[in-house]
C-alpha cells in the first residue's frame, strides 16, 4: 500500500527502507531513520538520545550528550571552551584534540600540566592532571568527565554523569529507562531518565517487599508482597478464588490453565460446557446449555420404597369409595322410582277398565228396560 493510503507504522512496517523511512540501527543512526517503538535491542529512549546527540547536539545537555574533545558546538556554553593558548580563554578551558587546531593538543596538555610521565610512576599529589595515557599515582583527575577515558577507576572514581567508561567494565552502566537493573547506576542530571524516577525504579528491584503498589505495581511472578498488599498467587483449581492471581511461568499451576479455570468463576455465563461443566444448580447458562432440574434436599429419595401406614387412609381411595357408595345409592333410588311408576300405570288402566265396564252394564240395563 502507498503511504497516502496507509501511513507508515512506528514498528514492524514491511515498507521500512522503501516507501517508508528505515528503522534506526544502534550505533548507525542517521538523520532520516526513525526509531522503532517496539525494538528490544535499541529502546526508543536510547534511539532518540543517540539521534539528538548526533543531529541536535546544540540543544542537548552535557549529561545527556558528553562534551566532545573537538568540534562541539556547545563549547563555551554547557561544555568548556577549547583552549586557544595557555589558560585562554580561561583556566578551565579544554584542549582541542584536533591536531590542526590553533593550539596544538600536545602543547596544550603540557602547559596545562597534564601528566607527561609514565603511569607506573608517582608524582606529588595533584601536581599534574591525569590523562588516558599518563596517570601516575598522585595525579589530579580531570574535572571534565569526558576526559576520563582509559583512566582506571582506582586513579579516578567513576563519575555520576557523562563518564565514558560507564558500561565498559571499568564503571557500572548508567540505567536506561525500561531496562533498569540492580547493577546499573542512575545518571545525575539526566533529562531523559531523571534521577528520581530511576531511583524509584531501582527500589522496585532491590527492595520490592518494602514498596507500595502505587510506586511498584504487583508483579505477575515472584512478588514477595503476594498475599499481603498484592493478591496471592493461585495454587490449584481446588483453591481457586476470584481474587487470586495466576502466576506467570508457574510449573505447579500453569498460567494458561489457571486463566481458563478462573473464567468458570468470573465469566461462567459466556463459557462452553467443554471448558466449564454445568453446575448441579443455579447455572447462569440456563437450560438451553445445561439441562438441569433443581432438587429440594428435603424431598425423599424417589428410589426409596414407600411403606404405607395401616392407620392412615389413602385420601384418593377413600374418595373413590365414597363416590362408589353414592353411585350405588342413586341407582337404587332410580330403580324404585321406575317400579313405582309402573305400578301406578297398571292401577290406572284397571280403574279405567272398571269404569268402562260399569258404564256398559248401565247402558245395557237401560236398553232392556226400554224394550219392555
Amino acid at each position: 500500500q502507498t503511504v497516502a493510503d496507509c501511513k507508515c507504522l512506528s514498528s514492524g512496517d514491511p515498507r521500512a527502507g522503501n516507501t517508508c523511512p528505515a528503522y534506526c540501527i544502534k550505533g548507525s543512526t542517521n538523520q532520516s531513520c526513525v526509531c522503532d517503538t517496539n525494538a528490544t535491542n535499541f529502546l526508543i529512549d536510547q534511539c532518540l538520545k543517540e539521534k539528538a546527540c548526533k543531529y541536535d547536539l546544540t540543544n542537548q545537555t552535557a549529561t545527556d550528550c558528553p562534551c566532545l574533545s573537538t568540534g562541539d558546538p556547545r563549547a563555551g556554553k554547557v561544555c568548556p571552551s577549547y583552549c586557544t593558548a595557555k589558560d585562554t580563554p580561561n583556566a578551565n578551558c579544554a584542549c582541542d584534540s584536533n591536531p590542526s587546531s590553533q593550539y596544538p593538543p600536545s602543547t596544550c596538555q603540557f602547559e596545562k600540566q597534564y601528566c607527561q610521565i609514565n603511569s607506573n610512576s608517582s608524582v606529588p599529589k595533584d601536581s599534574c592532571i591525569c590523562t588516558g595515557t599518563n596517570y601516575p599515582n598522585g595525579c589530579k583527575c580531570p574535572t571534565d568527565p569526558s576526559q576520563l577515558t582509559d583512566i582506571p577507576k582506582e586513579r579516578c572514581d567513576c563519575s555520576s554523569w557523562g563518564d565514558p567508561r560507564a558500561g565498559k567494565g571499568e564503571c557500572p552502566a548508567y540505567c536506561i529507562k525500561g531496562q533498569t537493573t540492580s547493577n546499573c547506576v542512575c545518571e545525575s542530571g539526566s533529562t531523559i531518565y531523571p534521577t528520581e524516577s530511576c531511583e524509584k525504579d531501582k527500589l522496585c528491584i532491590i527492595d520490592l517487599q518494602h514498596q507500595t503498589k502505587a510506586d511498584c505495581p504487583c508483579l505477575m511472578k515472584g512478588d514477595p508482597r503476594a498475599g499481603s498488599i498484592c493478591p496471592s498467587y493461585c495454587k490449584s483449581k481446588a483453591e481457586l478464588t476470584v481474587n487470586c492471581m495466576c502466576e506467570l511461568g508457574s510449573s505447579l499451576y500453569p498460567q494458561a490453565q489457571c486463566e481458563r479455570d478462573k473464567l468458570c468463576i468470573v465469566d461462567l455465563i459466556h463459557q462452553s460446557t467443554a471448558n466449564c461443566p454445568c453446575l448441579s444448580t443455579n447455572d447462569p447458562r440456563g437450560e438451553s446449555v445445561c439441562k438441569q432440574t433443581e432438587i429440594d434436599p428435603s424431598d425423599p429419595d424417589p428410589t426409596d420404597p414407600i411403606i404405607p401406614d395401616p392407620s392412615e387412609k389413602d385420601p384418593e381411595t377413600e374418595q373413590e369409595q365414597e363416590q362408589g357408595s353414592g353411585s350405588k345409592q342413586d341407582e337404587d333410588d332410580e330403580s324404585k322410582k321406575k317400579e313405582s311408576s309402573s305400578s301406578n300405570m297398571i292401577w290406572t288402566i284397571f280403574l279405567v277398565i272398571g269404569i268402562l265396564a260399569v258404564a256398559a252394564i248401565i247402558l245395557i240395563l237401560f236398553l232392556v228396560s226400554r224394550l219392555r
